[in-house]
Formats: structure tokens, sequence, C-alpha cells
């Protein structure tokens, strides 16, 4: 019942997991589109000749570098957030597979993800929280049993 119970609680984190993830995905693509409006706007050295012959930008060189660490920080935390959408689907689909009364799903939902007390929990369904530990325990025996 414990590895359930951990189950369930990591399931109650993930969203809030990928909500973080998002938010710094948009604070890094935010930072690379400055990065390339900047470049943009730079005055380029197309016309100025090197000795060699052969024109070289050393900043666009190095925002083209910032840009690829950028890209590649989003792509990792892309794959990461992809990981967490398809656990959270699991667990999602499990507690959905369990056969759980209208009182167990209720009672998963307000504790393990929206993270509420049981004796709150209990006051909420209208039930005294001895009555709601049968649930709680019923709940996590179907799910241990739906794995």
């Amino acid at each position: 019942m414990q590895a359930i119970e951990r189950e369930l609680y990591r399931y109650g984190d993930l969203m809030e997991q990928a909500r973080e993830l998002e938010e710094e995905v948009r604070e890094l693509a935010a930072k690379k589109i400055e990065i390339v409006d900047s470049m943009l706007r730079a005055p380029m050295t197309d016309g100025v000749r090197v000795q060699g012959g052969l024109p070289n930008d050393p900043v666009y060189d190095v925002v083209e570098k910032l840009v690829d660490v950028y890209d590649t920080q989003i792509r990792e935390l892309l794959g990461c957030i992809g990981e967490i959408y398809a656990a959270y689907g699991r667990m999602k689909e499990r507690i959905d597979t369990a056969g759980l009364n209208e009182y167990e799903r209720r009672y998963i939902r307000r504790r393990y993800v929206d993270r509420i007390a049981h004796g709150k929990v209990a006051a909420e369904i209208g039930y005294c929280e001895r009555q709601l530990g049968r649930v709680r325990a019923s709940a996590l025996r179907k799910l241990a049993e739906a794995r």
C-alpha cells in the first residue's frame, strides 16, 4: 500500500513539475528570441575583408552558438515534459480502470493531487475520518490490483 501511495503523491506532483518546466521553456525561448533579434539589428560585417580574404564575424558566431545552446536546452526540457505527461497519463489511466467508486476517486483526487489533509477531505465528503479511512484502504487495494 505504501508503494501505491508514493506513486499517487508523485502523480500529484507531475502537473506542477510540467508547469515549472513549461515556464522554463518559455523563458529560454524568450532569451533565444531576444538574442536573435539583437543579432538581426547588429551591423553586419559581410563587406569587411579580413586578412586571408575571408569575411569573419566573431559576434555572429558566438550568437549562433548561443542560439544552438538554447535550442538544445529547450529540446531537453520538452523531452522531460513529454515524459511527465506520459507518466501522468499512465497513472490517470490506472485510476480510471481500477473500478473506483465516486468517493474513492474523489478521495484520491483531493488527498494526493490537491494535497488536502485527510480530515478536511472527510469533512468535504461528509464522512467521518474512520469511514474515510476505509474508503482510502479500498481505493488503494483496487489500485494495487489494477497493476
